[in-house]
């Protein structure tokens, strides 16, 4: 299983190295969390498998280039647009 994190404040536009005000947390408090940063959403994305959306970090226009029937996008934050996709999508908490 690859885990990968997609997100503003998380990542360089060219590296995949913590960036901005959450650089020092992540450094200190979780190293780990550095080798499952992505840069680029196809990346992150991948050609397959479960997408959580817990913040608007990509556009749908962006989403819609690289997710395909073949993920399930989970809703944690309440955006309906994610529907229009074309994988299963589920909301929740929301």
């Amino acid at each position: 299983m690859k885990i990968s994190v997609f997100g503003l404040g998380y990542v360089g536009a060219v590296t995949a190295k913590p960036a901005g005000g959450n650089r020092p947390l992540i450094d200190t408090k979780m190293p780990h969390v550095a080798s499952v940063l992505c840069s680029e959403l196809k990346s992150a994305l991948g050609d397959r498998g479960l997408v959580l959306l817990a913040q608007q970090c990509a556009t749908i226009a962006e989403l819609a280039d690289h997710v395909t029937s073949e993920h399930r996008v989970i809703d944690i934050n309440g955006w309906p647009e994610l529907r229009r996709l074309p994988s299963h999508y589920e909301s929740f908490c929301w």
